[in-house]
């Protein structure tokens, strides 16, 4: 005869303990992915908007009227477009047949009017295009 081994109260107690636990530490780690994969989808799409305000921006000018259909509602973006002069050789200051160094730097506002996303690129502009003060479209 055969006799057959039960597990005793104490056995099934530290399995259930040792589950129990493998339960919270997944359950854990799931929320902390969770609420990191939506901070870094804000983060996303943050800087999708700013990009595609700089795009905009970049292909019709610092002053042009900025689509409100590119960004969540009572978001807008402004552009300005500065002169440069740092760092650049003697040489570049000067406009070179009608075209010099400009910068144009886009900022994105939430609905609050805090500030989302700030970039900067330089592009060779006309003369004329230089010394615009904070221009953009409004929101």
């Amino acid at each position: 005869m055969t006799r057959k081994h039960c597990f005793t109260l104490m056995e099934v107690m530290i399995a259930s303990l040792v589950l129990a636990i493998s339960a919270v530490a997944t359950m854990s780690i799931v929320g902390t992915s969770q609420a990191k994969l939506l901070r870094e989808e804000r983060r996303w799409g943050r800087e999708h908007y700013l990009s595609n305000a700089l795009e905009f921006f970049l292909a019709c000018g610092p002053s042009a009227d900025f689509p409100q259909e590119l960004l969540p509602q009572g978001w807008r973006a402004e552009c300005e477009l500065f002169n440069v002069e740092e760092g650049l050789p003697e040489a570049a200051y000067e406009s070179i047949q009608g075209w010099r160094l400009g910068e144009f730097r886009v900022r994105i506002y939430d609905g609050n009017g805090k500030l989302a996303g700030e970039q900067s690129v330089r592009k060779l502009v006309k003369d004329e295009d230089v010394g615009y003060e904070a221009m953009g479209g409004a929101g």
